[in-house]
């Protein structure tokens, strides 16, 4: 485990959720490449929650759950169930430092009809997928 500052905000992450991109030409810099894509996600999922007013379902843990952490979703939920005790911990303190109110559940909630979920994977949690069925409406 390792504290990092992502957007003047600090962050406890495994050691290898965002590695510093090394570049000769920016060596006063710390790049971190996934760090752009997780802010992306985290700017399409704000988007579309405030479209169609949906709830989010985070399932898995990664990179200290900044994404679901940084969501600005009302109704927010992170399934845990086959995770990693590193990554729910590091998640726990970056909760509290955030101060941040996201739903720890354990399976997927019952779905209604005539709303909106937007799911959302972590790269280590494919064995949830199974569990996972979509219906189109």
């Amino acid at each position: 485990m390792t504290q990092v500052t992502l957007n003047h905000k600090q962050y406890f992450v495994n050691n290898d959720d965002f590695p510093i991109y090394d570049h000769p030409e920016y060596i006063t810099l710390s790049l971190r490449p996934q760090l752009g894509v997780l802010e992306r996600e985290v700017g399409l999922i704000n988007e579309l929650i405030e479209v169609y007013d949906s709830e989010f379902i985070n399932i898995g843990i990664k990179h200290g759950g900044y994404v679901p952490i940084e969501v600005k979703a009302s109704n927010k939920s992170v399934i845990i169930r086959n995770l990693n005790i590193e990554d729910l911990n590091n998640f726990d303190k970056n909760m509290s430092e955030h101060k941040e109110t996201v739903k720890l559940i354990d399976e997927i909630p019952e779905l209604y009809e005539n709303k909106v979920y937007l799911f959302r994977f972590d790269y280590n949690n494919v064995k949830l997928i199974d569990d996972i069925q979509i219906f189109y409406i």
